[in-house]
């Protein structure tokens, strides 16, 4: 397949090949989206309600702690807005020599990768504590559930999505930041990071 047939495929498929140049990367993309595509038909088999309407359970209850029972009810009560998402990004500038943060900062980003929140954590990875509660928050700013979730790290993404499944959206993982995009965060004041950081709380 041609790397302009790959393209028409994906953009059929509502997947973004903007950052893909290589053959490559839009054939691992077409892998990703197809095995995508098949975990949310395997959790959607049969549709997603029950004969009078209500929605089936995914998984069972028992599995959330208060808290996290708590909050899945705050984002059952949004109205769906499956186009929006959300990603959790780690704040890396560092690592290119750039400004180094007070503590441990995880960016939310939204839509066009606008920053609509940030916080600290107490490691270099986000707890399902700690992203939980920054989920609720951003959701509720946007006024809605966006249908799509993501974090940029493996485990953090799998221990989200074990709580975010209860309201049938998949938290996937999001990939390192590219070196373009380090080099970007790397060039940032260290006072425009503050000022981010202050705008947003700064803490979890």
């Amino acid at each position: 397949m041609s790397v302009r047939s790959l393209k028409a495929h994906l953009a059929a498929a509502g997947a973004s090949t903007a950052g893909c140049v290589e053959k490559g990367d839009l054939l691992a993309l077409a892998v990703a989206t197809r095995a995508a595509d098949a975990a949310a038909a395997a959790d959607a088999a049969g549709g997603w309600t029950h004969p009078d309407g209500t929605f089936k359970q995914l998984c069972a209850e028992g599995d959330l702690s208060p808290a996290e029972a708590a909050a899945v009810a705050t984002l059952r009560a949004l109205p769906r807005r499956p186009q929006a998402g959300l990603i959790f990004r780690r704040w890396d500038g560092a690592a290119s020599g750039g400004a180094a943060p007070a503590a441990n900062l995880v960016m939310v980003m939204g839509d066009g990768g606008a920053i609509v929140g940030m916080f600290s954590t107490a490691a270099p990875v986000p707890t399902v504590g700690e992203l939980l509660p920054q989920l609720v928050r951003a959701a509720s700013d946007l006024g809605a559930l966006p249908g799509g979730l993501s974090v940029d790290d493996l485990g953090a993404a799998a221990a989200l999505d074990r709580v975010t499944r209860h309201v049938r959206v998949h938290t996937g993982y999001y990939p390192q930041a590219s070196v373009e995009e380090r080099a970007f965060l790397a060039a940032v004041p260290p006072q425009q990071l503050a000022a981010v950081e202050a705008q947003y709380g700064g803490g979890g």
